[in-house]
């Protein structure tokens, strides 16, 4: 495959539901084609899309994860259950964006889950994971995102903080004025 000819290919592929050669195209070197194969993954409602598009949150290149997160947006709640298992992956990026995602689908059923990812020892998926928690809403998110304006990173504090704030629970002023002043 190339040039234009390639994204010509994926989008064919894509029209005849050919989830082999979107796999092939996946297996590519060109981020690109990566990228656009992903996009037309997030088309198909084959059972092992899911299970492709949790893989590529993984990929080295971001403008690929970026292309499954929008994908897996855009199947809605039926990939709640796949991007709660990926929160559990041992790639950072995959579990990291599995929160991101589930908190711009607002997946209120992922609270538990969220709480647990707050817990990971990578600072960027408790920052994803407080993020989402306040996307959510859900009053439940108060005492993770309370914990975690004690967080050794900054960002993450800046992200539970951010996320309390959304939460418009009055139980999140008294730990917020607290954070205030230890900064």
């Amino acid at each position: 495959m190339a040039g234009p000819f390639r994204f010509q290919k994926i989008r064919e592929m894509e029209e005849e539901g050919d989830l082999e050669g979107l796999v092939e195209a996946l297996a590519r070197g060109d981020p690109l084609v990566r990228k656009y194969a992903v996009k037309s993954l997030g088309n198909l409602r084959a059972p092992r899309v899911f299970e492709l598009l949790i893989s590529a949150l993984g990929d080295e290149d971001w403008r690929v994860r970026e292309a499954a997160k929008e994908a897996l947006v855009k199947i809605g709640p039926q990939a709640f259950g796949a991007l709660t298992s990926a929160l559990g992956d041992e790639n950072r990026h995959v579990h990291e964006a599995a929160a991101q995602t589930l908190g711009e689908l607002r997946a209120t059923g992922t609270v538990e889950s969220l709480t647990s990812a707050m817990r990971d020892e990578s600072e960027h998926v408790r920052r994803a994971a407080a993020q989402a928690l306040g996307e959510l809403g859900d009053p439940r998110a108060l005492e993770p995102l309370t914990s975690a304006l004690g967080d050794e990173n900054e960002y993450v504090r800046r992200a539970a903080a951010g996320a309390l704030g959304r939460l418009n629970d009055p139980r999140a002023v008294d730990p917020l004025i607290s954070a205030l002043g230890e900064t």
